[in-house]
């Protein structure tokens, strides 16, 4: 049976289709991807107390659709700026200034935007775009798309009773739930944010490597329900949804992961301009080495021989293995840490060892290029196979 449209339906879906194709046309996000040139945004994690909104997490996120890789920017909380002129402060300490005086989350936002322009990035990189995301839709997100599976080293206890807020987590692999993936972000103990943040960053890494497109597309409805309600910006949604077409088929394993280089001031993070400098001509204009890699492989797996095996198949492929042995403790899953900003040598390594997931942290003063852990997920019969 045919099915026979209306004139007015056709006019409809024309206008639909023809208003946006204007509005992609005219959209900066929409623009920067069909141009290839980077996209940078502020993500910031907001911790909602009663009356009081802080940024707890900052990242800056910067996309380059040419090369199809993702930099994300952690900003420690103390880190040090003086807005407009005005006394020291934290950078966690801009937002929820400026939110108390105004009652305004886009005017707080692009307060924080403009200290962030002008004492941290300094003209090399142009911020203009914000995602403020409360804690909520994390958790929610969380429950959603499945527990996320992580593996604790070291205890990790916290109370606080005035705010109701507990920790307790032992040593081993855990399963968190969305309030648990919370609880384990945000912890900080006894060190500096600088710790916490290299936690959260193994946290997005293994979160996004282990979400399924299947259930991801299931419960899309209710994800975008959520994001509506429980988050702000001022992408559009024609940004929105060209940030989404572009980023469906990306790989995890092309997520670059960078610290704000600095060193402690007192109680504040200082951030260093020359390596701030340093690291943003490395991400616009990546070299690659041209020497071999300095690699490090300790085996954390429990099976005799495994660092070996590694190591002599590493030399085998080019890689300049420069250190090896038996790790402190036992690890079930394979890390391969990628220290330098070529992130192909560690895609070649996963390939080769059969295993492993990826995270991509530049260090500027690094003694190696890779750092591989290899976990019981390197099976005994690999390690035959690499000999």
């Amino acid at each position: 049976m045919k099915v026979k449209f209306q004139p007015f339906l056709l006019l409809f879906f024309a206008t639909v289709l023809a208003v946006s194709i204007i509005f992609q046309g005219t959209d900066t996000i929409s623009k920067a991807i069909r141009s290839g040139e980077r996209i940078n945004i502020l993500i910031m994690g907001i911790d909602a107390v009663q009356t009081a909104r802080h940024t707890d997490t900052l990242i800056f996120m910067s996309y380059s659709p040419k090369e199809q890789i993702l930099d994300m920017f952690s900003i420690p909380r103390d880190t040090l700026v003086r807005p407009d002129g005005q006394k020291a402060r934290r950078i966690n300490e801009i937002y929820a200034h400026s939110y108390k005086k105004s009652k305004s989350e886009k005017y707080a936002a692009q307060h924080l935007l403009n200290a962030l322009n002008a004492n941290i990035f300094y003209g090399k990189v142009e911020l203009k775009h914000y995602m403020l995301i409360e804690y909520d839709f994390l958790i929610k997100l969380v429950d959603l798309l499945g527990k996320i599976r992580v593996e604790i080293t070291e205890p990790m206890k916290y109370d606080d009773f005035a705010g109701k807020f507990h920790i307790d987590f032992s040593t081993g692999v855990h399963y968190l739930n969305g309030e648990d993936a919370l609880k384990f972000i945000r912890y900080r103990g006894k060190g500096s944010d600088i710790k916490r943040i290299s936690r959260q960053q193994k946290f997005i890494s293994q979160w996004v490597k282990s979400i399924k497109k299947p259930v991801l597309m299931i419960k899309s409805p209710k994800i975008v329900k959520h994001f509506l309600e429980k988050t702000d910006t001022n992408i559009s949604v024609w940004g929105m949804i060209s940030l989404f077409v572009e980023l469906r088929d990306f790989n995890p394993s092309r997520i670059r992961f960078f610290t704000l280089p600095g060193r402690f001031y007192g109680n504040y993070w200082l951030c260093d301009r020359d390596e701030m400098s340093n690291i943003f001509s490395i991400v616009n204009a990546p070299r690659k080495e041209t020497s071999p890699y300095l690699v490090e492989v300790w085996n954390a797996s429990g099976y005799g021989g495994a660092a070996r095996a590694a190591r002599d198949a590493l030399i085998r492929s080019g890689f300049n293995v420069v250190e090896w042995g038996n790790y402190s403790i036992r690890q079930e899953k394979t890390i391969i840490k990628n220290l330098s900003s070529d992130i192909n040598p560690a895609i070649v390594v996963q390939s080769l060892l059969g295993c492993g997931d990826i995270i991509n942290k530049y260090e500027s003063n690094r003694a190696v290029d890779l750092s591989i852990i290899i976990g019981k997920d390197f099976k005994e019969s690999e390690v035959v196979q690499l000999k």
